[in-house]
């Protein structure tokens, strides 16, 4: 599945106000994975991760975020 590079969500911060937080690369593509889950997308073809086409270095820090 094909995600884009760069990411900005729009959030709420832990007081309420309205944080811009920038993801890119494999945190880029991880995010749009899970904000596709929020809005009740599955991808149900098996056949390959998403993190598939990514560099060992960027999967291992696509993992650290999601284990923290």
């Amino acid at each position: 599945m094909p995600r884009a590079r760069r990411v900005e969500v729009e959030h709420a911060g832990v007081d309420g106000s309205v944080v811009i937080t920038v993801f890119t690369d494999a945190l880029a593509r991880l995010v749009a994975h899970e904000i596709d889950h929020l809005h009740g997308v599955v991808y149900t073809v098996s056949g390959g991760s998403d993190l598939s086409g990514l560099s060992n270095g960027e999967i291992e820090v696509a993992h650290h975020y999601l284990n923290e």
